[in-house]
């Protein structure tokens, strides 16, 4: 009976550590995924930084001015939409994957009082 026991808190124990082992690599993955979202953002802004200046010192007048920087503001703001689009359709990615590990890890908890076996990964 003791051993019985010591080998199904093993198995729960190794069960748990798997779990945590996945969600550590979506987590990761997440992590990596956005850095790269926050680097395009960051490039992004310094790129319009640096056009802007540069539109400064060449400007002739303030109408020229104006009209230049709506043209950079238009350009831009089409930019960034696309990295916040990246971003959604990201976290609707990583939405997906932690539902699925949720599911697996209620299946395999449910699956010893079912009495069905755990599907896998």
């Amino acid at each position: 009976m003791q051993r019985e026991m010591i080998d199904q808190w093993a198995a729960l124990s190794k069960g748990a550590l798997e779990s945590m082992k996945e969600l550590g690599a979506i987590n990761a993955k997440l992590v990596e995924k956005m850095t790269a979202q926050q680097e395009a953002i960051l490039s992004t802004c310094l790129e319009a930084s640096a056009k802007e200046v540069n539109l400064i010192s060449v400007a002739k007048d303030p109408k020229d001015l104006l009209a230049h920087q709506t043209a950079l503001a238009s350009e831009y703001g089409a930019k960034f939409v696309e990295i916040v689009r990246g971003t959604n359709d990201l976290l609707s990615e990583c939405k997906n994957e932690l539902s699925a590990w949720a599911e697996r890890g209620m299946e395999k908890t449910v699956a010893p009082f079912a009495g069905k076996p755990a599907k896998g990964k």
